[in-house]
C-alpha cells in the first residue's frame, strides 16, 4: 500500500511539474527591458471607461491617447478611415491608427491589436467592457516593447508597423476594410504578431499561426517563456472564432495570434477593467513580444520579405519553462514510423515471452476504448445537469459563470481516475492480466497517434512520445532481465518512466481544455484523461506485482 501511495505521488509531482509549462514570468521595473507596471499605466488610461463602438465619445478619447503615445514614440501615427455599414450598432465608419518606424530595409514586423472594447454580449450586463484586458493587455504591450527599443537605442536593420484596429469586436472590421482599402500597406510586411485576450489572466497562449508555419515557430522559439502547443493551432482552425489575425492570414500574411485564456467569466463584462489585470500576464506578453520584435528588427537575416515562407509545417509544445520542442511534419513522420516499429517489436517481445497474447491485447484495447466512451458521456452529462441547474446555456465551446467550475473540474476529474484505477486494480487481482492491459493501453496511444497523424498532426506527440518512451522501456527492461542485469530496483526504476513522461506531457494540455472550451467541454477533457492513464494504472499495477 506504501509503495502505491508513492506512485500515486509521482503521478501528482509529474502533473505540477507539467503544469509549470503555464506559469507566468515575475514583474519587472528595470528601465532598459519590458515592464509590466509600465505597460500598466498605458492600460489605466484606456481602460477608464466603456468604449465600445457604441461609446462614441470614450472611442475617440482612447484614440486620441493613441495617437498621442504613438507621436511619443516616433512613430509618426496616422489614421485611416473607412466607411461600414453596420445596422445593429448603426455605425459608418471605422478609424485605424497606423504607425511606422524605419529600418535600413525594405522589411517590416507588423504588430497589431484593437482598441474598441466589447459591447454588452451576455444576458444581465447592462454595459460593455472597459477593455482592459481585451484589447489592453495587446495595446500596452506593443506601446512598452516600441517603447524599451527606443530606450536601448536599438538599431533598426529592419522596420516596424504597427496597427490599431477599431471594430473588431462586432466584426473585424476594422482589419478587413483595411486589408481591402489599403493593401498596399501590407506588401512589405514579412510577419505579424497579433496581440489579443480571451480572458484576463494566466500565461499569454500562442494559439495560431499561419500555414506551413515551421520558419515562424522557429522563430516563435526565440521569445522568452514560449507557451504554444501545436494541437490548440489544429484545434482553433477548425472552430468559427476569429480575430483580426484571420483577414492577415486570409491575404496572405504569415505570423502568431497570442492571448490569455483563464477567467472567461470576466471576458467581455464590465469585469474586464483594470482592477482586474494580472500584471504577470501582462509581463509574459512582453517577455514574448519583445525579445521576437528585437530579433528581427536587428538581424539582417529578415530582410528578405518572403523570409517566413516554407512548404512544411511544425510540430511544437512547451514541456517546462523555457523549454519549447520544435521538429518539422517529416520528422514527426519519422518518429510515428520508428514509434510503430518499436511498439511492434515490444508487442512480439510480450508474445515470445507469453505475458500477452493476441486475443488479450485486443480484450484489454476493448476495455480502455469503452472507458474513454464512458468518461466522455459521464463529462457530457455533468455539463449537462450543471447546465440544468444554472440554467446556463450548454455549449461544448463556451459556458462561462457556471459557480465552483474549476474546483468541479478537478474533483471530476479525480474521482474519475480513482474509480479507472480501482476497476483496473480488480481486473488485475481477478485475472493478473497487467501486461496485457499495459499493452492494450499503448496500443489505444497507437490508434490514435495514426488517427491524429492524419486528421490533426499537431497533437501526435501526445500520444506518439509515450508511446515511444512506453516501448523503449519494455523492451530495454526485457533485456536487461533476461540477461540478469541489474536488479529489481533498476527494472522498477524505469518502468516508472512510463508514470511520469505521459503525466507531463497530458496535464497543461487537459488544463488548456478547460481553460479554452470551459466546463462544457468536460467530456472532451475527460476523453483526453483516458490515454495518459492507459499507461500509468497498468504500469502502477506492474510495479505491484513486482514487489510481491
Amino acid at each position: 500500500m506504501k509503495t502505491r501511495i508513492l506512485r500515486y505521488l509521482l503521478v501528482l509531482i509529474a502533473t505540477v511539474v507539467g503544469l509549470f509549462a503555464l506559469t507566468t514570468p515575475r514583474v519587472k521595473d528595470e528601465d532598459n527591458v519590458f515592464s509590466a507596471n509600465r505597460a500598466f499605466n498605458d492600460i489605466e488610461n484606456i481602460a477608464l471607461e466603456p468604449h465600445t463602438i457604441e461609446d462614441y465619445t470614450a472611442l475617440e478619447d482612447v484614440k486620441d491617447y493613441l495617437y498621442g503615445r504613438m507621436v511619443s514614440l516616433g512613430l509618426n501615427p496616422y489614421v485611416t478611415t473607412h466607411s461600414v455599414s453596420d445596422e445593429e450598432y448603426a455605425i459608418t465608419e471605422v478609424n485605424n491608427i497606423i504607425g511606422v518606424l524605419e529600418g535600413d530595409s525594405d522589411s517590416y514586423i507588423l504588430l497589431i491589436a484593437h482598441y474598441d472594447s466589447s459591447p454588452a454580449k451576455r444576458v444581465g450586463e447592462a454595459t460593455g467592457s472597459l477593455g482592459a484586458a481585451d484589447d489592453g493587455y495587446g495595446l500596452s504591450s506593443i506601446l512598452e516593447t516600441i517603447s524599451v527599443l527606443q530606450s536601448n537605442n536599438v538599431v533598426m536593420k529592419n522596420g516596424i508597423k504597427v496597427l490599431f484596429t477599431d471594430g473588431e469586436e462586432i466584426g473585424l472590421y476594422g482589419a478587413e476594410k483595411e486589408v481591402e482599402i489599403n493593401p498596399e500597406f501590407f506588401d512589405d510586411v514579412a510577419f505579424i504578431i497579433n496581440v489579443e485576450a480571451r480572458g484576463v489572466k494566466g500565461a499569454s497562449i500562442m494559439f495560431q499561426t499561419s500555414l506551413d508555419n515551421y520558419k515562424v515557430i522557429k522563430f516563435y522559439q526565440k521569445a522568452d517563456y514560449p507557451v504554444s502547443f501545436s494541437l490548440a493551432g489544429d484545434v482553433y482552425s477548425r472552430m468559427p472564432n476569429s480575430t483580426d489575425f484571420t483577414p492577415m492570414l486570409e491575404y496572405g500574411l504569415v505570423g502568431i495570434n497570442m492571448a490569455v485564456l483563464d477567467n472567461l467569466d470576466y471576458y467581455h463584462t464590465p469585469k474586464d477593467n483594470p482592477d482586474n489585470v494580472s500584471l504577470t500576464s501582462l509581463q509574459h506578453y512582453g517577455e514574448v513580444m519583445y525579445p521576437l520584435v528585437k530579433e528581427f528588427v536587428t538581424n539582417e537575416e529578415y530582410n528578405d520579405v518572403d523570409y517566413f515562407q516554407s512548404n512544411t509545417n511544425a510540430t511544437y509544445f512547451t514541456l517546462l519553462p523555457n523549454v519549447f520542442i520544435v521538429y518539422s511534419s517529416i520528422t514527426q513522420l519519422i518518429f510515428v514510423i520508428i514509434t510503430a516499429g518499436l511498439f511492434g517489436f515490444s508487442i512480439y517481445l510480450g508474445l515470445k515471452s507469453n505475458i500477452i497474447s493476441w486475443k488479450r491485447l485486443a480484450k484489454c484495447t476493448a476495455v480502455w476504448t469503452m472507458l474513454m466512451i464512458l468518461l466522455l458521456l459521464d463529462g457530457i452529462l455533468i455539463s449537462n445537469i450543471l447546465s440544468w441547474i444554472t440554467g446556463i446555456p450548454f455549449s461544448l465551446t463556451y459556458m462561462p459563470k457556471i459557480p465552483f467550475a474549476l474546483g468541479i473540474f478537478i474533483i471530476v476529474t479525480v474521482l474519475d481516475t480513482v474509480v479507472i484505477g480501482f476497476f483496473i486494480k480488480k481486473i488485475v487481482d481477478n485475472k493478473s492480466n497487467e501486461n496485457s492491459l499495459l499493452f492494450g493501453g499503448l496500443m489505444l496511444n497507437a490508434i490514435f497517434m495514426i488517427i491524429f497523424t492524419a486528421a490533426l498532426p499537431g497533437g501526435t506527440y501526445l500520444f506518439m512520445i509515450p508511446l515511444l518512451v512506453g516501448s523503449i522501456v519494455l523492451i530495454v527492461n526485457h533485456y536487461l532481465k533476461q540477461n540478469e542485469i541489474g536488479n529489481a530496483r533498476l527494472y522498477r526504476v524505469i518502468e516508472s518512466i512510463n508514470i511520469f513522461i505521459p503525466v507531463l506531457l497530458f496535464a497543461p494540455i487537459l488544463y488548456l481544455l478547460y481553460l479554452a472550451l470551459t466546463i462544457g467541454a468536460l467530456g472532451l477533457t475527460l476523453l483526453f484523461l483516458i490515454f495518459p492513464l492507459a499507461i500509468i494504472l497498468p504500469t502502477i499495477e506492474r510495479l505491484e506485482k513486482s514487489r510481491s
